[in-house]
C-alpha cells in the first residue's frame, strides 16, 4: 500500500507548519530569531519531504516497470514521472494525451516510439490504480515543498541578508535546503557549492539539458 510510505504528508507536524505558513503573510520586523526557527523547521520537513518524494518515485518505478521499463530513461524527474504514469496508464498510443503539456516534445516523441516496442506488460486494474495513488501522492508532496520553499525564501533577506546580496532570495533559499541548513552553507567549501543543485541528465538525445557539470 503506498500510503504506508508517506509520514509527513499528514503529519501534525506538517499542518500546524503549514497553519502557521498561511496564518502569516508578513511578519513584523525584530523577529529574526522566530524567523530562523521556522526556517530551520521548514528546512527539516523540506529534506524529509524530499526523501519520502524519492522513495514513493522508486515504489512507482519498481511497479510501472513492469508496465513500460523503458520510462525512467526517458524522465528522470520524480514530478514528471509520476504526471506521465498517470497519462500514460495502459495506453499503447500516447498521441491523444497531453504528455507534450509536462515534457520536451523530444522526449514524447521517443515515448510514443517506445510504448510500442516494449516489453512490458499491461498491468491489473488494482495495481495501476495503487500506482496512480503513489502519483497522487508525489504531486501533494511536491506541492507542500513548493508551499514551504516559498515561505522560506519570503524570510531569506532577513536570516541570510549577505547570501541574499549575492544570489537573490530564490537560490539562498534552495542553497540551505540543498546542504540542509544555514550554518551548514557556513561551512561548506566552494568547490561544493558550485556543484550543489546538479541535475542527472535524461536520456542522451533527448535532453533540454546543456552538460555543465558546475551548475
Amino acid at each position: 500500500d503506498p500510503r504506508k510510505l508517506s509520514k509527513t504528508l499528514e503529519s501534525e507536524r506538517l499542518m500546524k507548519l503549514l497553519s502557521r505558513i498561511e496564518g502569516k503573510s508578513d511578519i513584523a520586523g525584530g523577529q529574526t530569531i522566530a524567523e530562523y526557527d521556522e526556517v530551520v523547521e521548514s528546512n527539516a520537513i523540506t529534506v524529509e519531504i524530499q526523501k519520502e518524494i524519492e522513495i514513493i518515485h522508486k515504489w512507482i518505478r519498481d511497479v510501472f516497470s513492469r508496465r513500460f521499463p523503458e520510462l525512467e530513461s526517458f524522465v528522470p524527474s520524480p514530478i514528471d514521472y509520476a504526471r506521465a504514469v498517470k497519462m500514460i496508464g495502459n495506453s499503447t498510443d500516447v498521441a491523444p494525451l497531453p504528455l507534450s503539456s509536462i515534457l520536451p516534445q523530444a522526449t514524447v516523441m521517443g515515448i510514443a516510439i517506445s510504448v510500442t516496442t516494449t516489453t512490458g506488460k499491461p498491468l491489473t486494474e488494482p495495481v495501476l490504480e495503487r500506482a496512480r495513488h503513489a502519483c497522487d501522492m508525489i504531486e501533494r508532496l511536491w506541492d507542500t515543498r513548493a508551499k514551504v520553499l516559498a515561505s522560506i525564501e519570503s524570510k531569506m533577506t532577513t536570516i541570510a541578508p549577505n547570501v541574499c546580496a549575492i544570489v537573490g532570495s530564490a537560490i539562498a533559499a534552495k542553497l540551505i535546503i540543498e546542504v540542509g541548513g544555514l550554518a551548514t552553507l557556513a561551512r561548506t567549501p566552494a568547490n561544493i557549492v558550485q556543484i550543489l543543485g546538479q541535475k542527472k541528465l535524461s536520456l542522451g538525445g533527448f535532453s533540454t539539458a546543456a552538460h555543465r557539470p558546475h551548475t
